[in-house]
């Protein structure tokens, strides 16, 4: 995807692949030394331990100085975050006693204690794999995790500083902080989960650092990526847009050969025009209709699609309803009309029935606002439904809404929330 990297961290064996990434060894040599490790470090007595000691590296040092080397520093990871190996026993010893000082520690489940002295045996048969490896020099910043400091593209990292990395403590947060220095704030973690970037947050204190992960466990890989990928675009990173795409077949999908059709989808309203202009002469709005002297704000219009015909665009099963739309636009136009609202907010809103038109008929319509003294406006459309030999004539109620005026300050004046 063209993110390619200005500095590089690792942690531990990490730093195996951020040497590979920085050209130290080839990715066949990385791959061969971390066999070749994994199964020194396997055939070595499980007779160790390790355990996360939630206290700064002085009081942890001193805690541990009584065991000398069966108990070793094996990783700093943070302020507070520090990591000891070494003797089975001589760790439990000293976890009881960090206990009993209140302190948090949480033992780790390894199959063996790495970076501490019980690595001694393997160091001369693992020197004797890395002495069949070629070293190249850096070509990218690479902050060490034997000193914690950067080592700038150029030197060579060779057998004799692999052979103390396996043995010596993991320098990650004066690693993460050097970085920092030098003016970094933006971390990818390449990994199965964000753990490293945990611990990089618990070693910087600033906000303008930006952390990254790959990927997350229980989590959608590619939304993970893509995230990231996006993030980085933001920030101003080049995409490989290319490369991206390139596992993916693409084709180009041409345009037909034939003209469009030239057809128009235009209403026409033709005489109907003239017709409209004359049949709301004098109406306060073509859906409201005209407005009755009443005690309540009444107004009444006369529907049907053949004098609104944009009427007639929404239909279910074939039959053409009143879109609701209209509804909004009606109460809209009522309120501003009536009571001239400057502002109002919607409590709840029931729609009972639809309100079927038609072009033959049209339907009588009565729209109907009740203002009370708490502020809130009730809202209702009717429509009348002539006599038939089965039923008399009545008034069907098709909406029915509350709404709240709005004071100057912006605060809404009912008494009571809405129900839904």
């Amino acid at each position: 995807m063209g993110i390619i990297p200005d500095a590089v961290i690792g942690h531990s064996l990490g730093e195996y692949v951020a040497a590979c990434i920085a050209g130290v060894f080839s990715l066949e040599d990385g791959l061969k030394l971390i066999a070749e490790r994994s199964h020194l470090m396997q055939s070595l007595p499980k007779n160790g331990m390790m355990a996360a000691i939630f206290a700064d590296v002085a009081t942890v040092e001193t805690a541990i100085a009584p065991y000398g080397e069966n108990v070793c520093i094996a990783a700093v990871n943070g302020a507070t975050n520090i990591v000891i190996s070494g003797v089975k026993g001589s760790i439990e010893t000293a976890i009881a006693q960090l206990q009993a000082q209140q302190i948090t520690v949480q033992v780790l489940n390894v199959s063996h204690a790495f970076h501490s002295s019980l690595m001694n045996p393997i160091l001369d048969k693992f020197e004797q794999k890395l002495s069949q490896v070629q070293f190249a020099p850096l070509r990218l910043p690479l902050a060490s995790n034997l000193t914690g400091e950067i080592l700038q593209p150029g030197e060579i990292l060779d057998l004799s500083y692999w052979t103390r990395h396996l043995r010596s403590s993991v320098q990650f947060a004066s690693g993460i902080q050097a970085l920092a220095a030098q003016g970094y704030d933006l971390f990818i973690e390449i990994g199965s989960h964000p753990t490293l970037i945990n611990m990089g947050k618990r070693c910087l204190t600033s906000e303008n650092v930006t952390w990254l992960p790959s990927l997350k466990k229980e989590q959608d890989d590619w939304q993970i990526l893509l995230n990231s990928l996006g993030e980085l675009y933001i920030k101003g990173v080049d995409i490989n847009w290319a490369g991206f795409d390139q596992d993916y077949l693409r084709c180009r999908i041409p345009l037909p050969t034939y003209p469009f059709e030239q057809q128009r989808y235009w209403c026409e309203f033709n005489q109907k025009e003239n017709r409209l202009k004359h049949t709301y002469t004098g109406a306060v709005h073509p859906l409201l209709g005209t407005q009755y002297l009443a005690a309540l704000q009444i107004f009444e219009s006369q529907l049907d699609t053949d004098k609104l015909p944009y009427l007639a665009v929404q239909q279910v099963e074939g039959e053409v309803v009143l879109p609701v739309a209209a509804y909004l636009e009606m109460a809209n136009a009522a309120v501003n009309q009536a009571l001239k609202l400057d502002s109002y907010s919607l409590l709840e809103v029931a729609f009972l029935k639809k309100l079927s038109l038609s072009a033959d008929i049209s339907k009588t319509v009565q729209t109907v606002l009740s203002p009370d003294a708490s502020g809130e406006i009730t809202f209702q459309v009717f429509s009348l439904q002539t006599a038939t030999d089965d039923q008399p004539t009545k008034w069907i109620l098709h909406i029915n809404r509350t709404y709240a005026t709005v004071t100057s300050n912006g605060a809404v004046t009912p008494r009571h929330a809405p129900n839904n």
